[in-house]
């Protein structure tokens, strides 16, 4: 997956500026923003957020893969305190 020097990834560009038929084509293709919520507030519509909350029921797997790393982390930097 190929993230920018920013740290940002193809499919949320794609949300940030509107382009309905690139979220589909990246989301269906594999892309996955393991922070996904950034990619859902930055969307500029309503029907990009439909589309990644869509495709997040349809990969339960990545779904839990991504809130299990978001546990751990918090669980990390809980413990370095």
């Amino acid at each position: 997956m190929h993230v920018d020097m920013y740290g940002n990834i193809p499919l949320y560009y794609a949300c940030l500026c509107g382009h309905h038929a690139a979220v589909e084509l990246l989301l269906s293709k594999g892309s996955w923003d393991n922070d996904n919520d950034r990619c859902w507030l930055s969307a500029l519509d309503v029907p990009i957020r439909l589309l990644l909350r869509a495709h997040e029921k349809r990969r339960p797997d990545l779904y839990a893969q991504n809130l299990r790393a978001k546990n751990e982390a918090v669980a990390a930097g809980s413990s370095r305190e």
